[in-house]
């Protein structure tokens, strides 16, 4: 399957229309009520816990969007992102080189372990975040490198300010810009016990295999 890069978000044309891959997003929503990947339909809701419909969402990417397909339904599958291609339970997918990170899930979004100044934090791995976030202690006296205008679902839109900053996952290490999380989208990754977000960048530097939701691993993309 053939993925696009819009504004820092994961895209894909399913049969229904154009949707956000979300590995971020625990549910999925279409404006149809249904979505059919890998050859099963499912009928799903048509708005993300009534906080954001097809419409919002074509409004905060930019382009026209038919929903968004998260956890419910991609943490049935084994995917690996390579390059502009997302690969789904495919036994030709490449094995050698990557390395496996630490992963927990919440709700059913994989969580990685990741090195931050040498403190061990946990991020959600996000296909739909434009850029990644760090708890703002975690930032601290960093220069801010630009100004970004973003939105996350029931928290809405907001300006933050972003820093290039390093991590480690697993020994492989990931330069990105980093967001300061806002005080909602804080105290909301809070509850699952996580300190940041692993966005785009992770997905430009390496490919990335997620299976099932459950374990994370990564190899530096061949360019």
């Amino acid at each position: 399957m053939e993925i696009q890069e819009v504004s820092g978000h994961v895209l894909a044309n399913l049969d229904e229309g154009r949707f956000v891959v979300d590995t971020g997003s625990p549910t999925s929503f279409a404006r149809g009520g249904k979505i059919t990947f890998a050859g099963k339909t499912a009928d799903v809701s048509t708005s993300a816990m009534g906080m954001l419909d097809a419409d919002e969402l074509s409004g905060y990417v930019g382009v026209k969007l038919d929903g968004m397909i998260g956890m419910d339904i991609l943490g049935d599958y084994r995917l690996s992102f390579v390059g502009n291609r997302l690969l789904v339970d495919d036994v030709n997918a490449p094995e050698d080189g990557f390395v496996a990170l630490p992963t927990d899930s919440f709700m059913g979004i994989p969580v990685v372990t990741i090195g931050v100044n040498g403190r061990d934090v946990k991020a959600f791995v996000d296909t739909g975040a434009k850029i990644s976030y760090l708890n703002p202690d975690l930032l601290a006296g960093l220069p801010v490198e630009e100004t970004v205008h973003d939105f996350y679902p029931g928290v809405g839109e907001f300006d933050v300010d972003v820093s290039l900053a390093s991590c480690v996952l697993n020994g492989l290490p990931l330069k990105a810009r980093f967001g300061r999380l806002p005080d909602l989208l804080q105290m909301t990754l809070m509850m699952g016990g996580v300190d940041g977000i692993l966005g785009h960048d992770l997905f430009i530097a390496y490919d990335v295999r997620i299976d099932h939701g459950r374990t994370v691993a990564i190899r530096p993309r061949l360019n």
